[in-house]
C-alpha cells in the first residue's frame, strides 16, 4: 500500500505529497493561480492529504492489520514525510532573521482576505510584539472530515505535523497548548524569536 505513496511517480515530492499521484494524467508541475487558488492537479493541499492517509489506514485494516498497528503506520509515515520535506522548508525560511516580522506583517493581511475554505484563523493584534506572534485557528477541516470517516484518531496526528514543522526552527520557540482535534479549544499558535 505504501510504494505509490513514495515512489517520485506516484505522491512523493521534494516538498510534500502531492495529489493526485505525479503520474495522473493532467498532473501540473507549474501553476497557474489565477486560474484557481485551489488546484487539484499539483501540490498537496490538507483536504487531499487527509482523504489519502485516511484511505490507507482504511486499507490496511481491511487488510486485517489491528488498529492500533495501521495508526502507527501511517502516522509515523506522515511525520517522516514532514520531517523530511516540509520541516526543513522551515528551518531554511526562519534562518532568514527579517523573516519573522515580515510574517508579522503579512500574515493579518492574509487572514483578512479569507483562510481558505474550512479554514477560520483569528489574529488578535493586541498579542503581537517584536519577537511574538500569537493567532488561532478556530476552524479547521480536521475534526469534521476524520470524525465523518470514522477516524478521529488521525486528527491529533496531523495537529502534530504543526509541532514537526515549526517546533524545529532555529532562534524560535513553537507553543501551542490547545487544537481542535485534541480538546475542541481553537488551535493556539504562539511563537517566540528567542
Amino acid at each position: 500500500a505504501w510504494k505509490p505513496l513514495m515512489k517520485e511517480t506516484g505522491f512523493a515530492a521534494p516538498k510534500g505529497l502531492t495529489f493526485p499521484a505525479r503520474d495522473t494524467p493532467g498532473f501540473e508541475v507549474s501553476y497557474d493561480l489565477s486560474r484557481h487558488e485551489c488546484l487539484w492537479n499539483g501540490p498537496s493541499w490538507p483536504y487531499a492529504t487527509s482523504v489519502a492517509l485516511t484511505a490507507l489506514y482504511e486499507a490496511l485494516q481491511g487488510a486485517g492489520v489491528p488498529k492500533d498497528e495501521a495508526y502507527d503506520t501511517v502516522t509515523r509515515a506522515m511525520w517522516e514525510v514532514v520531517e523530511a520535506t516540509t520541516a526543513p522548508t522551515y528551518r531554511k525560511l526562519f534562518s532568514k532573521p527579517w523573516l519573522f516580522n515580515l510574517i508579522g506583517k503579512m500574515l493579518p493581511k492574509m487572514f483578512s482576505k479569507g483562510s481558505g475554505a474550512g479554514w477560520e484563523y483569528a489574529w488578535h493584534p493586541e498579542t503581537q510584539g517584536r519577537d511574538r506572534l500569537q493567532f488561532e485557528c478556530v476552524r479547521c477541516i480536521y475534526p469534521g472530515f476524520f470524525a465523518r470517516y470514522g477516524a478521529p484518531e488521525l486528527g491529533p496526528a496531523f495537529c502534530h505535523a504543526d509541532d514537526i514543522n515549526y517546533g524545529s526552527i532555529p532562534g524560535v520557540e513553537f507553543r501551542r497548548e490547545h487544537t481542535l482535534c485534541v480538546d475542541g479549544q481553537p488551535c493556539d499558535f504562539l511563537f517566540v524569536r528567542k
